[in-house]
């Protein structure tokens, strides 16, 4: 595929989906026209990490967010995804199981709820990450940090005290299979 202009969508679409697709194919691809498309080169774990750097500033929200969740992106593109203005974006950044603590760290007081829901739940949070979200005020979050299987004895210990029925017993259920 030496340029995307003669080729019909479907083909397009093909190519971007395959998981071996040719880098050189998929760079054509990641300035294609219809976001769509470029939203499956983001999507693809072959895409280079030049392109998903490249792609990371998008001017789609939903490209933004396919390379937040690809966890082949670069710790450069999580950088610059860790400050979108899309809770989407942020969202899909918070659930890669790739993001480093520096990125836990910029997203775990995040001022969106969902942000914090996801981050909570993601065997990358960090010990402080998780200490914080086991105070929020979102009872779901605080029940995905009792859920966490990295969340430490002490964090567990805090919350078999919450208000929360469900977290309180989830908490000292994972405490007792401790033992």
């Amino acid at each position: 595929m030496k340029t995307n202009k003669n080729y019909s969508l479907t083909q397009k679409i093909q190519v971007a989906r395959r998981w071996d697709a040719e880098k050189s194919d998929l760079a054509i691809l990641s300035k294609d026209a219809d976001k769509y498309i470029r939203r499956l080169v983001a999507q693809n774990t072959n895409t280079s990490t030049m392109i998903l750097l490249n792609l990371s500033e998008d001017k789609e929200e939903e490209v933004r967010a396919a390379v937040a969740a690809n966890v082949c992106a670069t710790k450069r593109a999580f950088h610059i995804l860790a400050s979108d203005t899309s809770p989407l974006v942020r969202e899909m950044l918070a659930r890669n199981v790739m993001i480093t603590k520096d990125i836990v760290d910029m997203l775990y007081m995040d001022e969106d709820y969902g942000v914090r829901l996801k981050l909570s739940a993601n065997v990358s949070a960090t010990k402080k990450a998780l200490d914080y979200l086991a105070k929020d005020e979102m009872p779901m979050v605080r029940l995905n940090v009792a859920k966490n299987p990295m969340t430490p004895v002490e964090t567990l210990r805090w919350l078999a005290d919450d208000k929360d029925k469900e977290i309180s017993e989830y908490a000292t259920a994972r405490l007792i299979g401790l033992k």
